[in-house]
């Protein structure tokens, strides 16, 4: 991906960058011109998480999906964790996405069960 302007963490700081580039550049070239990259697939307002440890949030619920807030604003968003940077080739590594246990986590859809047909044993540890 050629993105002229990479921004990593989608805290409160990040969204609001990437949302407001995305609307001044994006909207004209392309939501190719601004990158946000976050470890997590949605963004939770961090003055809120004290509700959400006692119970009375629930996070999926009032958490923001970054992918819908990059189509909304103009801009791309990769998840996953920034594991090196190479300014002299301008480009970026993103680490494997792994869950609590350590196991690579992936996201895939398929329109029809072809996946499940193709992929052996992928049948076995999918949520359908």
């Amino acid at each position: 991906m050629d993105h002229e302007i990479v921004i990593v963490g989608g805290g409160a700081g990040g969204l609001e960058l990437a949302a407001r580039l995305g609307r001044a550049l994006g909207r004209k070239e392309g939501p190719r011109r601004v990158l946000l990259i976050d470890r997590t697939i949605f963004h939770l307002w961090k003055p809120s998480l004290h509700e959400v440890a006692a119970g009375s949030l629930d996070s999926h619920q009032e958490g923001l999906a970054y992918p819908l807030l990059a189509r909304r604003n103009h801009f791309s968003f990769a998840f996953g964790d920034l594991e090196g940077l190479d300014v002299a080739e301008k480009s970026l590594s993103l680490a494997e996405v792994r869950d609590d246990d350590g196991r690579v986590f992936g996201v895939s859809a398929f329109g029809t069960d072809l996946g499940l047909r193709i992929m052996e044993g992928l049948g076995l540890v999918a949520v359908t």
